[in-house]
């Protein structure tokens, strides 16, 4: 009898015995039905108060549901848990942690220590909720098929709100940029998430009964049809490699379903040709044809080369190069967990959005590139690392596994884990809550599928209480960071709001009742002192104003924005150079920014440099602006009478 056939006897008898000794529970005592809970309401939650209508609500809601899952199952047990910990297990968790511990070394690093803050904490609560899904896979592996179910629900809701928001049936009030964006609130991010769901979708489709196969139909197309109108090109590189490698995986790996499958991905190719042109026909108006034609002519090189998606790809090139200038400045400790937006402007922004003044930094779309300059080299091999060992112990599976349902799932989380790093390097899925939640399931899914094939061979080891309660601290930490960040959100979003009706005084009590020591910009870079800092200056107290624009500028050093701000201040003191100064330190971070110009101009003017007035003024277009046109003319009059010889 030859080795592979001796391994795989030995898996399917340890998987039997694991199934005997481990039968899932009902009601609440099941594992699987409080992880459903979680899959079908998180991807649903958003929030109309917070900066990110989506992010901050759902991290919320994440690390509170895992505090409960943890006191439901493990903290008050009277017995300690034993499961199989095979050598792989150990070595993939190393990496997590080790990833985690290179987060915080490199946390000493960081300018803004405080947005460090959430960034590990993150790392931290993802590796214990990716254990506690091995786990409850290792346990209820039978009832993975059920989370899959709540999935394929969770897709169905989205495509179906994606969908009507895209024709403005209806949904178009939800918060969020360029529709569709279903309950994502950013139309790519709604792209991407629905990839990761393909996966969920497919198994459906392959093991459940007839009615369930009609539903994942449907799913699958709902699915599909978000991913074509998201126009994200990512997310449709993602979808190739869920088609190619799955296919690839089961005509190899698995030879009884390997004609189905064949069939079954040709009628799915013809399908997703089928429903791209039925969109574009459909489209009266010709923007979303037209959108569709550059973005595919893009990825066979063939598209115009002033077209927007050409510029937007030379404009995120132009980042990636910035980036990769930065992590050779910073190879080893990286610039520290959050900071890359507070630190990249210092690169210069320079034929960029950015440049305009008017967007700020926020991310590279680059997730590798984003880890690599946060935490350095280091920390880029721990994190890639994870997801390799995952990715191994994945192909573990499919080549010993106990049943073809079994290596079916595994190809399919195997095809998702490569859709999400496809994705990767072009987005930025580790940033969102719902998609850490699929990555996570697939892995665990993996993992869990692995321990109970390692059966007998692989070493038992004892879950003390005192894990757990570790456990519960990590989760309970993201818990108060999460309402501290929703607190902090909450009060920025009503300052800005105020700062725009001139209401200083209100401006002044929500950044108070905002301020935080554990929270100090939001997604963007920007602080509450950014606000706090003006409304002093309309209050007429330019001290106080002054203070707290420079905790502004201790917060984020490179914000055109704050010394823009500080630059006003110092001009209604009368201080016209120091407001020369920061309006010219402005410029260096966004060196198109219209408003620094014009008040740069006017401080010219007012020590007599009437040469540099008219520089300034050459920048930005005067024309319809009085006050401006005016300010231009008089300066050339009095460089004209500058150089007229004196009356005799």
């Amino acid at each position: 009898m030859s080795k592979k056939k001796r391994r795989q006897q030995a898996a399917v008898a340890a998987a039997k015995k694991q199934e005997k000794r481990t039968l899932p529970a009902a009601g609440w005592r099941s594992l699987t039905n409080w992880t459903i809970l979680l899959l079908i309401v998180l991807p649903l939650l958003f929030s109309r108060q917070e900066i990110d209508p989506v992010l901050t609500v759902r991290y919320i809601f994440f690390a509170g549901f895992i505090v409960l899952f943890l006191v439901a199952f493990y903290v008050f047990r009277k017995k300690a848990m034993e499961i199989n910990s095979p050598k792989l297990v150990k070595l993939i968790f190393g990496s997590g942690i080790a990833f985690t511990a290179w987060s915080c070394i490199c946390s000493f690093s960081a300018t803004n220590s405080a947005a460090t803050y959430y960034e590990v904490s993150r790392y931290a609560l993802n590796i214990v909720f990716l254990f506690l899904m091995m786990v409850m896979v290792s346990r209820e592996e039978a009832n993975v098929v059920k989370c899959c179910k709540a999935l394929l629900i969770v897709s169905l809701i989205q495509s179906i709100v994606g969908i009507l928001q895209f024709y403005e049936i209806a949904f178009t009030d939800l918060p969020g940029n360029y529709p569709p964006y279903g309950l994502m609130a950013n139309r790519n991010l709604f792209g991407s998430a629905q990839v990761l769901l393909l996966p969920f979708a497919v198994f459906v489709l392959y093991k459940e009964s007839r009615k369930w196969k009609y539903i994942a139909a449907i799913a699958i197309a709902g699915i599909i049809t978000s991913v074509i109108i998201s126009q994200t090109r990512s997310a449709w590189v993602a979808t190739v490699a869920i088609l190619v490698l799955s296919l690839a995986g089961i005509v190899i790996m698995s030879p009884v379903n390997r004609k189905k499958w064949s069939i079954a991905t040709g009628i799915g190719i013809i399908g997703i040709a089928a429903i791209a042109s039925l969109l574009v026909i459909t489209d009266t108006e010709g923007t979303f044809s037209q959108s569709i034609k550059e973005r595919s002519a893009l990825i066979s090189q063939n598209a115009p080369a002033n077209s927007a998606t050409v510029v937007d790809v030379k404009d995120r090139i132009a980042v990636w190069k910035k980036t990769i200038a930065l992590i050779r400045d910073h190879p080893v400790l990286g610039v520290g967990p959050g900071n890359w937006k507070v630190i990249i402007a210092s690169y210069g922004t320079k034929g960029l959005a950015w440049a305009g003044g008017y967007y700020v930094p926020d991310r590279p779309h680059n997730v590798y590139l984003l880890v690599a300059a946060e935490t350095g080299i280091p920390g880029l091999i721990f994190y890639v690392a994870l997801w390799v060992l995952i990715a191994w112990a994945a192909i573990r599976v499919i080549r010993n596994a106990a049943n073809e349902d079994q290596r079916v799932l595994n190809i399919l989380m195997l095809s998702g884990l490569a859709a999400f790093a496809s994705d990767a390097m072009f987005s930025f899925p580790n940033e969102r809550i719902e998609h850490s939640l699929y990555l996570l399931m697939m892995g665990g899914i993996i993992l869990g599928s692995y321990c109970n094939l390692s059966g007998a061979a692989g070493k038992k080891i004892i879950l003390k209480k005192n894990l757990w309660f570790f456990f519960l601290f990590i989760a309970i930490f993201n818990l108060f960071l999460g309402i501290k960040k929703n607190n902090f959100e909450v009060h920025l979003n009503k300052a800005t709001a105020y700062d725009k009706l001139g209401e200083y005084r209100s401006v002044l009590n929500e950044v108070e009742a905002g301020k935080s020591t554990w929270v100090t910009i939001d997604p963007v870079g920007k602080s509450l002192q950014l606000y706090s800092c003006i409304a002093w200056k309309e209050l007429k107290d330019y001290n106080k104003a002054l203070q707290e624009a420079e905790t502004a500028r201790k917060y984020n050093p490179n914000s055109a924005l704050v010394y823009n701000n500080t630059g006003t201040i110092y001009t209604v003191m009368g201080d016209f150079d120091k407001a020369i100064e920061s309006y010219k330190k402005a410029l260096q971070f966004a060196p198109d920014f219209e408003t620094t110009y014009k008040n740069l101009a006017v401080n010219y003017f007012q020590v007599g440099k009437y040469d540099a007035c008219i520089d300034a003024l050459s920048h930005i277009n005067v024309a319809g602006d009085k006050y401006l046109s005016g300010l231009l003319e008089e300066a050339k009059k009095r460089i004209a009478s500058q150089k007229q010889p004196p009356v005799k």
